[in-house]
């Protein structure tokens, strides 16, 4: 362990996930171990009903034993930049989700796998008819 994470308890280890989506696939592309400190957990409350995105560190009885709200990579619009210097930027749908991001995950002895939540991906949308709603778990890895 490092002084600074072990004089707070922290996990030395970190794992890299990077994930390719497009629309309802959501495919793991690498995953990588380096040393260094995960972004701090939020809250474990119980997400009945949230909605946004969310990262969670489930272990091996599948409690939530990190969890990171994040900015949502599946949202559903972009942002239109216009050549006319009087208008603004405006949000347009976007046809077809596609991209590509990554996770930060604390690498612990508890933590077994991975789970992505969110309200944007077209997953959620269809099951709200379309709409956003309530976030809902659009992929799951092993975290080793």
């Amino acid at each position: 362990m490092s002084m600074n994470a072990q004089g707070r308890g922290l996990p030395t280890r970190v794992v890299r996930l990077t994930f390719r989506f497009d629309n309802d696939n959501v495919e793991l592309v690498e995953r990588r171990s380096s040393q260094g400190v995960a972004p701090p957990s939020d809250e474990l409350t119980e997400d009945v009903g949230e909605h946004g995105f969310r990262v969670e560190v489930r272990s091996a009885d599948d409690r939530t034993v990190y969890r990171r709200v994040m900015h949502d990579p599946f949202t559903p619009h972009v942002e239109v930049f216009s050549a006319d210097s009087q208008r603004s930027i405006r949000r347009a749908p976007q046809e077809r989700a596609s991209g590509m991001f990554f996770v930060d995950v604390p690498d612990t002895d508890e933590g077994q796998q991975v789970a992505l939540l969110s309200s944007a991906a077209p997953q959620a949308r269809t099951l709200a008819g379309g709409t956003s709603g309530p976030a809902v778990e659009v992929a799951r890895v092993s975290l080793r």
